[in-house]
């Protein structure tokens, strides 16, 4: 079966199978559990213990496919095999594993289900971090965006109305890995959702004049999207740039985009040639966070981190600017400080930290 790139993070493995079955989706293969033996003296997977439920019956493998240790000692033909637990020969591959002297049964157990919609099939999977993605297609190609775009929206439909759910959800409208990931670092115990994660894939004009204009577009679309799909949840925007004295507050808000791209290196390597043989380097990185809520009520934070341009890069830490501003709060630059040093300091950090501070109060 072919692997297509729709995919896409889910609240849980269990949310999405009720969902499912709430809305009748055909059930192609129902479980599989998957235990994973490891031989921690030279960590590495000697074999895996998988246990299949298909049309109500229950299968248990053990597959050797992975082993490279006391080969000799197993009755198997070859690596690949896999052999089929069952109560007479149960003994016997316990037995096997007891000479393998595993270390200790790893905490793996993996959980997948896959459903079929509209000859889209679906797959969810608990492995590493709840995921559901598109595995097969058994019908027309063409129809395949609207069905997952259907599916997708369908179900934060279903969990956001849930009452777990209730003041927990912020949709973040970025895709932004390192913004996202940032966040989630500063909202633990949050559900932050993706613009991906909600099926939002349209572009959106960020032709504002200020960092709040530009937070405040980006807020008032998402928020107008959710409301349309009746998805009641809280939208998270904010638009950050860097302000250099010497050049007048640029790059700005057009920071993202200063080198005529949105290449981070292209836009340090364009600001640090603009400020050769300049001796005023102070600086200041700004971010100002639009938040609504479900119910339209509009909130701004507002956060500020001074320091001085570099005359070169330092460190591979953070993103954008940050291997070239030097922070005078922290005496470290931005590229070299861990996400811990930064967030207690950074312009994001500090915006976030009022936003984080009115949620509390919820």
């Amino acid at each position: 079966m072919k692997e297509y790139e729709y995919s896409m993070k889910v609240k849980s493995v269990e949310s999405f199978i009720e969902y499912c079955k709430a809305n009748n989706y055909a059930e192609k293969v129902s479980k599989q559990n998957r235990i994973v033996f490891e031989n921690k003296a030279n960590d590495h997977v000697i074999a895996r213990l998988t246990t299949e439920i298909q049309a109500g019956k229950e299968t248990t493998f053990l597959d050797f496919k992975n082993i490279n240790v006391k080969k000799d000692n197993l009755n198997v033909s070859d690596e690949s095999e896999m052999m089929e637990v069952t109560d007479e020969n149960r003994k016997v591959i316990f037995s096997m594993l007891d000479t393998l002297e595993f270390y200790e049964v790893a905490n793996n157990l993996r959980t997948r289900y896959t459903f079929k919609k509209d000859g889209v099939i679906f797959e969810i999977d608990d492995y590493e971090r709840p995921q559901m993605k598109i595995v097969a297609i058994e019908g027309d190609i063409r129809n395949v965006e609207k069905v997952y775009k259907e599916v997708i929206e369908k179900y934060y439909d279903f969990i956001l109305k849930g009452e777990e759910m209730k003041n927990k959800t912020i949709v973040l409208a970025s895709n932004s890995e390192h913004k996202i990931k940032e966040f989630k670092e500063m909202f633990k115990g949050y559900n932050i959702l993706s613009l991906k994660d909600i099926s939002f894939f349209d572009d959106i004009v960020e032709d504002g004049k200020t960092f709040y204009d530009n937070a405040l577009i980006k807020a008032e679309t998402i928020h107008k999207f959710l409301k349309e799909k009746n998805m009641p949840a809280m939208v998270i925007a904010d638009d950050t740039g860097l302000c250099v004295d010497a050049l007048g507050g640029a790059p700005g808000v057009y920071s993202a985009r200063y080198a005529g791209n949105h290449d981070n290196e292209s836009n340090r390597k364009k600001l640090l040639h603009e400020l050769e043989g300049v001796k005023n380097r102070d600086a200041h990185f700004m971010t100002l966070i639009v938040r609504i809520d479900p119910n339209g009520k509009v909130t701004a934070y507002e956060g500020r981190a001074d320091g001085k341009i570099l005359t070169k890069q330092q460190g591979e830490n953070g993103f954008g600017y940050d291997p070239i501003f030097y922070s005078t709060e922290i005496n470290k630059c931005f590229g070299e400080a861990s996400s811990e040093e930064k967030n207690s300091i950074s312009h994001r950090g500090k915006a976030t930290a009022k936003l984080k501070a009115d949620l509390e109060k919820i």
